[in-house]
């Protein structure tokens, strides 16, 4: 080896070892006590959702079934309706509540008490991997099997919208301010795309599959993967791609299935392997990690906010909460 390759092989080295080191935890974050809470009773409906409305209300998913609280998950009761693998929650503008498994697209009128299978829908036999609700009312569900369906009378009726460029199998989908959809195929690798008619369409913006693709109060679109981050300050015109490693063990089955912006556009994300949030209050130039007390070896499949700022996370084992409200954090 000749010493300009032993050169770029050491500095190569020091990348990893930095990188290595965000996945660290943190018990401060800019000088405030930072801790994660495992919170009482949540270790007996291990799962992989969960879903805080705009009063509070909290609702995650089990083995058993669907349960819900109304006073911050210091108690739990279970929904009433079929059990089913609840893979992702949503919301609607009258408060009613969506809730797409393996083998349903239910719906709850009650915040969570009790739950409806869509009859429109039908059993599905294949996971629901995203249910979102547009400004206009819109439902938008993606299952593995046969991509993107999209109702416009609250699920009485569904049209298909996928195409022969593009089958709509993905993980995430966003809409930014002016009602453009951005979806991104995650494990199913086909990239990024974008629909500018509210779904009729839809056009390849960038080659890469983050798992999880979310976006700010500004319209900026960030995206993860194991090794990068992905962002765009364009509506997805043009793309910049950092190398960073957020998941330190590249051969792991970890993944990174969560990332959440609070309403000051601070963007985290879960690492699954190190059980570590990392946050970045500049747009995703610099990480920092957040908080001690969380188990490694268990992914964080979910991050979520309430109304007063604190943070919650959705891990395979429990609930975890912040010990202070990132409100209180300058």
């Amino acid at each position: 080896m000749n010493k300009n390759s032993r050169s770029v092989a050491f500095l190569f080295l020091i990348f990893i070892v930095i990188s290595l080191t965000d996945c660290n935890e943190s018990d401060t974050i800019k000088g405030n006590a930072f801790r994660w809470d495992a919170m009482i009773g949540t270790d007996s409906f291990p799962g992989i959702s969960l879903a805080i409305t705009k009063e509070d209300y909290f609702i995650v998913d089990s083995a058993s079934g669907i349960y819900y609280s109304k006073d911050y998950g210091s108690h739990w009761s279970k929904g009433n309706g079929p059990s089913d693998y609840i893979y992702t929650f949503a919301m609607d503008s009258s408060s009613n509540l969506l809730a797409g498994g393996y083998t349903n697209l239910l719906r709850s009128t009650d915040h969570g008490e009790n739950w409806n299978i869509f009859p429109s829908f039908g059993s599905v036999g294949s996971n629901i991997s995203s249910v979102e609700v547009k400004k206009n009312g819109n439902y938008f569900v993606s299952r593995s099997r046969d991509g993107i369906y999209r109702s416009s009378n609250q699920g009485a009726t569904w049209d298909t919208l996928n195409s022969a460029s593009y089958t709509g199998l993905i993980t995430s989908m966003i809409f930014n301010s002016t009602g453009d959809i951005f979806t991104s195929s995650g494990r199913f690798g086909q990239g990024i795309f974008k629909s500018t008619d509210n779904g009729n369409s839809w056009l390849k913006v960038n080659g890469s599959s983050p798992w999880p693709i979310v976006i700010d109060s500004k319209d900026n679109i960030y995206g993860v993967g194991k090794s990068y981050f992905l962002k765009s300050a364009d509506k997805g015109v043009t793309w910049d791609l950092k190398n960073y490693i957020f998941d330190p063990d590249s051969s792991s089955s970890s993944g990174l299935y969560s990332m959440a912006v609070d309403n000051r556009d601070r963007i985290f994300v879960g690492c699954g392997g190190p059980g570590v949030v990392l946050m970045s209050d500049d747009g995703g130039a610099s990480w920092q990690p957040v908080g001690i007390g969380l188990s490694s070896g268990h992914d964080i499949y979910k991050i979520a906010f309430d109304s007063k700022g604190f943070i919650y996370l959705r891990t395979s084992e429990r609930i975890y909460k912040s010990s202070i409200a990132l409100s209180d954090i300058e």
